[in-house]
């Protein structure tokens, strides 16, 4: 994830995550995402939960990834879809 975030951060200097609200370990939900990561969890291509998906290798084969109820996250995070909501 964070050689994606890198790329955004290349494409677009003006994002930032400064306007995250910051927390702490006594209070961890008053973190608070900032513009870049909502704009990363925008882009990401939601996982229904349980499921499985076929993936097709850069080999060309084609195996089966498998998750359960406990999955947890955005969903999948595409290079191309994370760029292109990055902005100029």
């Amino acid at each position: 994830m964070a050689g994606v975030v890198a790329l955004m951060l290349q494409k677009n200097p003006s994002l930032t995550n400064a306007d995250a609200t910051f927390g702490t370990l006594s209070n961890p939900t008053s973190w608070g995402p900032g513009s870049l990561e909502r704009l990363l969890e925008s882009s990401a291509t939601p996982i229904p939960t349980p499921g499985s998906a076929n993936i097709t290798q850069r080999t060309g084969e084609v195996t089966v990834e498998s998750w359960g109820t406990d999955a947890v996250g955005k969903g999948w995070v595409f290079v191309d879809k994370a760029l292109a909501v990055a902005g100029p």
